[in-house]
């Protein structure tokens, strides 16, 4: 378990450093940059697309058709076969990042958009109204940066059918699963066994990092499938509000593939009861869910029940550093501690004993004045902003709005504070 640790940072490492060099930043000059201000326009760019193209879209909202005449797909709204290249990626992305130009379907099916080539850059995008948000299938070396998906039918981001060295970086995902909630997962990487004479299942080392991930995500925030290896998930925040228990849809992450690698995600459980664990791993498949590490994440579990990490039978992880507030239930099944055992509540040393009089660091000790997470908090205040309509609040941010001071509950971005909507982003303080 150790030797796979340190693999999967080198391998994490040198995968960034490729990024970074592989991919021009956009005040570059690229070979072509194209235009676009219809959804025309854009059809014809995606289908013609050249290694180095940027395609830009004006800012306002772009209803996709179905069909060949249309996107050039029978199954997505928008649509594109090529491919770019290590030195001349293909870009496509909102004329203005502040206010990111609107692709949508006409109807709860298909794809908003699907790309089948590699080295796509796709950036600065919402993607909305369709049975699936972004779709990569067999493309390879692409890059999913800073897009909002939203009010889809079943999943909102999938990397499918071989589709590998990819990564997903500072997206938003909410809203989905409206048609069928246990299908509907914010991320989705491979596919399950069932689909892999359609869909290829080798994706592999893929990368999702800071991404906030719900509310109202009706399916697991990310779900690894058997056949993948080496997916990372770190920097995420997930909410669990709407997570609806269908289909085992039932923790944040559900790892089936190998040598996974979650660290440094915070997740929160927002009292609902159909989040039964923070992290799960199971076997699909002989010889899959094994070899994973899951360190450093911070969750809120509200109650002591709930695992930090579930490993089913015949499935393995090593760990260290997590956090669970409050104390409770740390792992289950086969899960290697390399940093003693943070749920033995007789260990004095132990970070998720409450009781723990001798550690004055303890984050989670109601005794300590600075505890940001206890409700009565003797210490200092923390300030308040006065609300504002276009900025995006975190679970704890604390405004003021028409006199009355609030605290977010979760993620929001647009919604105002109001005292008599107690199921809201807000509560009264």
């Amino acid at each position: 378990m150790k030797k796979m640790k340190k693999s999967i940072v080198i391998i994490s490492t040198a995968f960034l450093s490729l990024f970074i060099l592989l991919w021009p930043a956009s005040s570059q000059a690229t070979a072509s940059e194209i235009y676009v201000t219809t959804s025309q326009e854009l059809f014809t760019a995606l289908r013609n697309a050249q290694p180095g193209d940027e395609i830009v879209i004006a800012e306002g909202s772009y209803e996709g058709k179905l069909g060949s005449s249309a996107s050039g797909d029978g199954s997505s709204f928008f649509f594109s076969d090529r491919s770019g290249t290590a030195d001349e990626p293909i870009i496509l992305r909102s004329e203005n990042p502040d206010n990111k130009s609107v692709l949508s379907g006409s109807r709860i099916s298909g794809q908003v958009l699907r790309i089948t080539g590699d080295y796509w850059i796709i950036r600065d995008l919402k993607l909305t109204y369709a049975q699936k948000g972004i779709v990569l299938d067999n493309s390879n070396y692409s890059q999913i940066i800073n897009c909002a998906v939203y009010h889809t039918g079943n999943e909102a981001i999938h990397l499918r059918d071989n589709s590998s060295y990819n990564l997903v970086d500072g997206c938003t995902v909410t809203d989905s699963g409206y048609q069928t909630a246990g299908y509907g997962e914010g991320i989705y990487i491979g596919s399950a066994k069932s689909s892999w004479a359609t869909y290829g299942e080798k994706c592999d080392d893929n990368i999702i990092q800071n991404c906030i991930i719900g509310p109202h995500v009706t399916a697991e925030h990310v779900d690894i499938k058997e056949g993948t290896t080496g997916t990372i998930v770190r920097n995420c925040t997930m909410y669990g509000q709407g997570m609806s228990g269908q289909n085992y849809a039932d923790s944040f992450i559900d790892v089936k593939g190998n040598e996974v690698l979650l660290e440094n995600n915070t997740g929160y459980r927002n009292n609902n009861p159909a989040i039964a664990d923070a992290f799960q791993i199971h076997s699909q498949l002989t010889g899959w869910g094994l070899d994973n590490e899951i360190s450093g994440n911070t969750v809120y579990m509200d109650t002591a029940s709930g695992y930090v990490i579930y490993a089913a039978n015949n499935t393995d992880a090593a760990t260290s550093g997590n956090t669970r507030i409050p104390s409770g239930s740390m792992y289950y099944g086969n899960v290697t501690d390399n940093s003693g055992n943070p749920g033995d509540p007789s260990d004095p040393d132990d970070p998720s004993n409450p009781d723990d009089p001798s550690d004055p660091d303890d984050p989670s000790d109601p005794s300590d004045p600075d505890d940001p997470s206890d409700p009565d908090d003797p210490g200092t205040d923390v300030p308040a902003d006065t609300y504002s309509n276009t900025a995006t609040y975190v679970a704890g941010d604390i405004v003021v709005y028409q006199g009355l001071t609030y605290r977010a509950k979760w993620w929001t971005l647009g919604v105002a504070p109001n005292p008599d909507d107690q199921w809201g982003a807000w509560e009264l303080i």
